[in-house]
């Protein structure tokens, strides 16, 4: 008999997308080590995640954390001033409502 390949899910890190923008960061660098910021829509604001780590990205979803051991910063944007400022762990974002990708981006 043959021996079955058994799938597993993958628990963390940067997974082959279909996604392209996921598949581009792959030609950037290491996604697992790049600083990136993230803005994506949530209802009608933007939401812009300053300096992050990819933690895991999946088809679906983009799940960003720390660089070191401390907090990411998450500023809401409305008719373009920021209206909010939260300090998070991680953030889990639905691939569909990303908007951009800054890689190396500094927050001036």
């Amino acid at each position: 008999m043959e021996e079955q390949e058994v799938k597993r899910p993958v628990d963390s890190g940067f997974v082959p997308h279909s996604n392209p923008l996921l598949s581009a960061l792959k030609h950037i660098g290491d996604p697992d080590s790049l600083r990136v910021t993230v803005d994506f829509q949530c209802g009608e604001c933007c939401k812009r995640v300053i300096n992050a780590k990819i933690l895991k990205a999946t088809d679906e979803f983009l799940v960003l954390g720390s660089c070191e051991d401390s907090c990411v910063v998450v500023k809401t944007i409305s008719d373009g001033e920021v209206i909010g400022t939260e300090l998070v762990k991680a953030i889990a974002i639905p691939l569909d409502r990303v908007c951009c990708i800054e890689v190396g981006a500094v927050q001036v």
